[in-house]
């Protein structure tokens, strides 16, 4: 018998809070049961930062870039691009006006800024010590101006759940997330669980996992993490 007919499929939310929230409250309208345990603890740095020039162009590649930034600066009237819409979103609600979603990943940050932001442009990226330095180094070879500075760190979460096997699914949003649950669950076979990457580099940094069933998001963002999901479960349920 298919127990996904009979009982909500248990997922695991691996993703850092607050946001974490509101992603499983999302999952629940689908009809599955989540169960947040985040894969990485999400700390601001505490030192001082001076704030980028005026006129520099902000880089932010997720939520926390800018939640760190908007509480050490006041200032609001930099030009913002963003990784994704969920990221420009945050920006419009932290008191950002100037804002513009790459709606993709890192190679989208850098097309978007070839296309849009003159060379001469000094561009900062608000990031933390654990991101790859991969954006600024090709914005460089592109002839810009462009640097980093760390606001926050992730740190790998202690508190994670001992057992895989209870979740039919665990979603992993981050390269550095897919390494701390990889390493947490090992390559041991894990029957019955399926494994939800919000992108095909996340998927990658899982590495040899135990899994016996890896989804990838066609799009990295949460709409896309749903529409997987949802075909996913429809599948598992016989509907299709």
């Amino acid at each position: 018998m298919n127990k996904f007919q009979n009982m909500p499929p248990t997922i695991w939310v691996s993703q850092s809070l607050p946001r974490a929230e509101t992603t499983a409250s999302q999952f629940r309208l689908i009809g599955v049961e989540p169960v947040i345990a985040p894969a990485l603890k999400i700390e601001t740095l505490p030192d001082e930062r001076e704030l980028p020039p005026s006129g520099t162009v902000l880089i932010f590649t997720s939520r926390h870039g800018v939640s760190a930034f908007s509480g050490k600066h006041d200032a609001r009237e930099f030009e913002v691009v963003c990784v994704g819409d969920a990221t420009a979103s945050l920006a419009r609600e932290k008191g950002f006006y100037k804002v513009s979603s790459a709606q993709g990943d890192a190679k989208d940050v850098i097309a978007w800024i070839k296309k849009t932001v003159p060379d001469s442009t000094y561009i900062m990226h608000c990031t933390g010590p654990h991101a790859g330095r991969s954006i600024i180094e090709s914005l460089r070879q592109l002839g810009y101006k462009a640097d980093w500075k760390d606001y926050y760190i992730s740190k790998p979460h202690s508190n994670l759940p001992l057992k895989a096997g209870g979740f039919d699914y665990i979603t992993v949003y981050s390269p550095m997330a897919a390494r701390v649950i990889s390493a947490h669950l090992g390559s041991s076979p894990i029957a019955g669980t399926t494994i939800l990457s919000i992108s095909e580099t996340t998927d990658t940094a899982l590495g040899r996992i135990g899994t016996e069933r890896r989804l990838v998001a066609k799009a990295p963002n949460q709409d896309a993490m749903e529409e997987a999901l949802r075909l996913d479960l429809q599948i598992r349920k016989g509907l299709s």
